[in-house]
């Protein structure tokens, strides 16, 4: 039985001018995950992540163990969608500047999400818009995943386990795949997906199934939970 765990990278900066880093607490929330393994004696037989700074640095934190004696593996297949380049392109919103206070902060945060799942319910259904036509649709997004998943497992011998850093859009589209989810609820599903958190996928006679989803145990009682 080959197993992936599909581990979403940890917070990403938000704030800062580069968004594809991780913020402090993403660092943490890697680290944990690091201490966690090594608590367990977790084992990993192949890793794997994105091309995304923040996915490969996830990795490199939480899998320097692996890393040691392991490839780390790029495959840009395992990347986020484009939903954020879309919005940026649509002109209906600007990330605010980091000075601002929390509260601040916190508000343009919801108003930002508001419009971002706006525009997404609208992508995701096919409805491409003139300021959208060069970048990456949805359905060529849940193409690539899908062609980046069947390529590991087709190359997975039985027993390994496969770790995967990557993105919550990504993952909600792996899940939405096994499950035969909706764009919409692949979508709805996304929201919910914690930074460093693990799902696990499993390849069992030749079935592809959900073992896990949205896992943190190495989270637990830190205080080092968030979704954005």
């Amino acid at each position: 039985m080959a197993k992936i765990l599909l581990i979403r990278h940890g917070q990403a900066s938000f704030f800062s001018d580069n968004y594809d880093q991780l913020s402090p607490l993403g660092q943490l929330q890697a680290e944990a995950l690091h201490a966690y393994w090594e608590k367990i004696q977790w084992r990993l037989d192949k890793v794997y992540s994105g091309s995304l700074e923040r996915q490969r640095h996830t990795a490199q934190i939480a899998a320097r163990r692996h890393l040691e004696t392991l490839p780390h593996q790029i495959m840009p297949h395992f990347n986020e969608h484009c939903g954020m380049d879309v919005v940026k392109s649509s002109g209906q919103f600007e990330l605010p500047p980091a000075h601002l206070p929390d509260a601040e902060k916190h508000k343009q945060v919801r108003a930002f999400f508001k419009t971002f799942q706006k525009i997404m319910d609208e992508w995701v259904q096919g409805k491409i818009p003139e300021y959208a036509k060069d970048i990456e649709t949805w359905q060529a997004f849940r193409a690539r995943v899908r062609e980046g998943l069947e390529e590991i497992l087709s190359n997975a011998e039985k027993k390994e386990t496969i770790a995967v850093f990557t993105s919550g859009g990504t993952i909600s589209a792996a899940v939405g795949d096994i499950l035969q989810l909706s764009n919409s609820k692949i979508t709805e599903l996304s929201w919910m997906v914690a930074n460093s958190s693990i799902t696990e996928i499993v390849q069992v006679r030749g079935r592809t199934l959900l073992r896990s989803f949205n896992t943190t145990p190495h989270l637990i009682g830190k205080k080092l939970t968030s979704m954005v």
